[in-house]
C-alpha cells in the first residue's frame, strides 16, 4: 500500500484536518482493505468534532495482479501507462468505485449488472447498492434501503453474467 496525508473538511461542521490514507492498494497484499471495499466502509470517516459519518473522497488506485485489472477513483480524464493487456476502469465517485470493485473482483459483466441495477432503481425510485452475485442460487443481490432484494437470473442470463474482457465499460 502507498499512503499520503490528505487535507479534508467535515461537510457537516467544517472541521478541517489531515488524515493519512492509502492511494494504492494491491489486492493480493491487502486483505483488510479488500474486505472494507466489499462491505462499503473503506471511504467512511467519523468526524472527531461533530461525530457524524461521511465519505472521504480522494484519488485511489486498486490493482489486482491476478485478475489483471486496475480501478482508479480520479477526476483525471487521461490515464495512461498501463499494460495494454490490463483492464483499466476509471470512476469519479465512491458509489461507482464500490460497484466497479464488486464487479471486477467477482468477474461480472458490467453492462449486464448495470442494466439490472437500473431496472431496480427505476422500480424503487432511489439509488440502490449492488451486494453481490450468488452463482449457487443464480441471482444478483441488491440493497434497497437496508433490505436485501434478489433478482433471479434465467439460464440465458446466467450465460451473460460473467465478464467479457474485451467489452467496453
Amino acid at each position: 500500500m502507498k499512503e499520503r496525508m490528505i487535507e479534508t473538511e467535515c461537510p457537516f461542521c467544517g472541521h478541517s484536518f489531515y488524515i493519512k490514507r492509502d492511494t494504492l492498494i494491491i489486492t493480493t497484499m491487502s486483505p483488510l482493505a479488500v474486505e472494507r471495499l466489499l462491505d462499503r466502509t473503506y471511504f467512511s470517516h467519523l468526524c472527531s468534532r461533530c461525530h457524524k459519518l461521511f465519505y472521504l473522497t480522494y484519488p485511489l488506485m486498486v490493482r489486482n495482479p491476478k485478475k489483471r485489472y486496475s480501478l482508479l477513483l480520479t477526476e483525471q480524464k487521461d490515464v495512461s501507462g498501463f499494460d495494454p493487456e490490463e483492464r483499466v476502469v476509471v470512476v469519479k465517485n465512491v458509489p461507482q468505485f464500490y460497484l466497479a470493485f464488486h464487479l471486477l473482483e467477482n468477474d461480472l459483466n458490467f453492462k449486464f449488472v448495470l442494466n439490472k441495477k437500473k431496472r431496480i432503481e427505476d422500480k424503487y425510485k432511489k439509488m440502490i447498492w449492488f451486494d453481490g452475485y450468488d452463482d449457487k442460487n443464480h441471482c444478483l443481490w441488491f440493497d434497497v434501503d437496508g433490505e436485501n432484494k434478489a433478482v433471479l437470473l434465467s439460464k440465458e442470463e446466467e450465460k451473460n453474467i460473467h465478464i467479457v474482457y474485451n467489452q467496453a465499460v
